[in-house]
């Protein structure tokens, strides 16, 4: 995709929801839902502490094609949807960084 694709990627934070697990001690980033998706996806998330958050999804070579999230975030339960809609099919990598932490998962977009 070309970096006109990414303006059409719809990228919706949800915030906090529900109590954080205090004994959760690293960044968690878990399977996205519905996987395989056709055409959007929800990515959960937790962050043990405050911290710098950035989520970004990368194609099959490597070539970074959206950021979900960019920003500082405190401690708790996050969501993030992503519109895949302009994206071929593919298997794409989600990719958090939270502090000194990193966590990825593989998606697979079919349509």
């Amino acid at each position: 995709p070309d970096s006109g694709d990414l303006q059409l990627i719809k990228q919706e934070a949800t915030g906090v929801s529900g109590k954080f697990n205090p004994a959760i001690s690293s960044p968690v980033l878990t399977q996205n839902y519905p996987n395989p998706f056709n055409p959007a996806t929800t990515v959960d998330y937790r962050i043990s502490e405050s911290s710098q958050v950035m989520i970004r999804i990368y194609d099959g070579m490597g070539r970074e094609v959206a950021t979900l999230v960019n920003g500082p975030l405190s401690a708790g339960k996050y969501s993030v949807k992503m519109d895949g809609s302009h994206l071929p099919n593919g298997v794409y990598f989600c990719k958090l960084d939270a502090g000194r932490h990193t966590s990825i998962k593989r998606l697979l977009l079919i349509k």
